[in-house]
């Protein structure tokens, strides 16, 4: 699937509003109410930049559309925030940030609103069902994406690089503000509600392993748009958040056919799920991996291999949202099972994995008129041995850049100029002896960014 040319500085579309009357709210600004009580303010959305296409079949840039975008405010009170009132908004995208009005209630006796930017999920706000009465943790567990009858998150595409069903997103400015004609909000840092999962074969297994099918089991038919904050931490989540549903799961198998015999990229979006416990396997998201052992000989029976989320300790992870875990082949010893339900409901075999895990990154508009962006700000990879991996640099500082790492990482280059808009694309390594806890720093100008990887 293709899912916008990376450029900071573009002038952004300023649209009027539209304004929904789905569910109790205010109507803002209204023909009948006193223009002093409300001034507007520009808000700025930071949006997600796309992955390097190191590796990639087709351009990934429709993970970061912005498509629609409804705004929610929140009044503080006490220790509490309660939800006030709602704007909405159709947009198209520019490139990597997106600029828009909204009519903002003056804060007469110094109240504090919190502005919350949700994207792409206008029919979820509205089937939410809140009023003013609503805190802001009870609105936000009540916003819920669904796969709309579909086995399956719709990857395809209405033409080049524009996703047929955009990804829902939300962020929300970092502190309650008083709203005075001088206010200036701080970029919102949007944060995707779904993980994407890849598969791919390493160059060494390609010889005697051919990829032909992926299968999901046990994945949610429902998630979260906003994360519980108490599973938030800075720009990542620690947990899943789940949604309370009886009936959740799509057993499956979900089955994706690839076109690659080496890899299987961008089409399998999945909503947040949690670890199970070790004797739960059959209630775990996993993937099922088809394909033909024995290549480049005569092999003209297929084989598979159940593949599940596991830390080192072998104990099931969650997985979260706006992050990427790539399904890396290491190694195929045999043949594999004769059916996907028998790999399923059997303990795996003759296929080695590693499993390298990323937090898709923001692109942070920070307000200096020479922007500096990483598009990744993690990595994790779950296996033994070396591991390798990439991310995207942008920088119009006229001095470049410089990086340190700790020892035992390898960066390709390790500095740089000044980058084209699209951006550098910089590789790293790390040995296989290696501490377990690892970080890249890169400078450029006065602002220096940290990519931790976790082994």
């Amino acid at each position: 699937m293709k899912m916008h040319n990376i450029k900071p500085y573009l002038l952004a579309l300023v649209l009027l509003m539209s304004f929904s009357c789905s569910f109790e709210e205010r109507e803002i600004p209204g023909s009948s109410l006193p223009a002093d009580e409300f001034i507007d303010a520009v808000i700025h959305i930071a949006s997600p930049a796309p992955a390097p296409a190191t590796y990639a079949l087709t351009d990934p840039d429709g993970e970061k559309m912005i498509k629609e975008v409804d705004v929610l405010v929140f009044k503080e009170s006490g220790s509490d925030e309660y939800y006030d009132y709602r704007t909405r908004t159709t947009l198209t995208t520019s490139p990597q940030q997106t600029d828009f009005k909204v009519s903002l209630k003056k804060s007469k006796n110094n109240e504090k609103y919190r502005i919350v930017v949700i994207a792409n999920a206008s029919g979820a706000v509205s089937n939410a069902n809140f009023t003013t009465s609503a805190t802001k943790e009870q609105v936000y567990a009540r916003i819920v994406s669904d796969l709309s009858g579909s086995d399956r998150w719709d990857a395809t595409e209405t033409s080049p690089g524009i996703p047929n069903k955009p990804i829902p997103m939300w962020g929300e400015t970092t502190t309650p503000e008083v709203v005075t004609d001088n206010l200036q909000i701080q970029p919102v840092r949007m944060m995707r509600a779904l993980a994407r999962i890849d598969v791919a074969v390493r160059q060494a297994v390609q010889s005697k392993f051919r990829l032909t099918d992926i299968y999901v089991y046990n994945s949610n038919r429902k998630g979260r748009i906003i994360p519980d904050m108490a599973n938030l931490q800075g720009n990542d989540v620690t947990n899943a958040s789940i949604p309370a549903d009886d009936n959740l799961k799509v057993k499956g198998p979900i089955a994706y056919t690839s076109s690659s015999e080496e890899e299987y990229r961008r089409e399998i979006y999945l909503y947040e799920a949690g670890a199970v416990k070790k004797d739960e396997a059959f209630q775990a998201t996993c993937l099922v991996i088809g394909g033909y052992y024995d290549v480049p000989s005569s092999a003209s029976v297929k084989s598979y291999y159940r593949v599940d989320f596991l830390d080192n300790s072998q104990s099931f992870k969650p997985i979260l949202r706006n992050h990427c875990y790539t399904i890396n082949i290491t190694d195929v010893k045999d043949e594999g099972y004769a059916t996907p339900e028998e790999a399923f409901s059997t303990r795996e075999i003759n296929m080695t994995v590693d499993i390298e895990s990323w937090i898709i990154g923001e692109s942070q508009y920070n307000g200096n008129p020479r922007n500096f962006v990483i598009n990744r700000n993690s990595f994790e990879n779950i296996g033994a041995g070396p591991f390798s991996g990439s991310f995207v640099l942008i920088t119009e500082e006229p001095n470049g850049w410089t990086s340190t790492a700790s020892t035992g990482i390898t960066l390709t280059p390790s500095s740089g100029t000044t980058t084209a808009a699209t951006g550098q694309i910089v590789s790293f390594s790390v040995a296989d002896t290696a501490p377990p806890l690892l970080f890249i720093e890169i400078t450029s100008g006065p602002i220096t960014k940290k990519i931790k990887i976790t082994r």
